[in-house]
């Protein structure tokens, strides 16, 4: 699999299956990027490569992804 970090390895990706909800839809009725709206929430999981410390993060995009990573931006346990 593809590494999004130098320090961290990825281990899965699962995209997202529920409904986007009311706000969502609406958000996505006047976006302005059709682009934007056929992306996906991923979960992404990756793992620390010297201390093997697990952690989750949500992006649409592996740019986005190695973003959060380098910023240290995951997700709540």
């Amino acid at each position: 699999m593809t590494d999004l970090s130098a320090d961290w390895e990825l281990l899965s990706r699962k995209a997202g299956t529920s409904s986007p909800g009311l706000f969502g839809t609406l958000r996505q009725a006047f976006s302005s990027s059709a682009a934007e709206n056929a992306q996906a929430i991923i979960t992404w999981t990756v793992r620390h490569r010297a201390t093997g410390l697990v952690r989750r993060l949500t992006a649409r995009t592996e740019l986005e992804a190695s973003v959060k990573i380098a910023n240290g931006l995951f997700d709540a346990a």
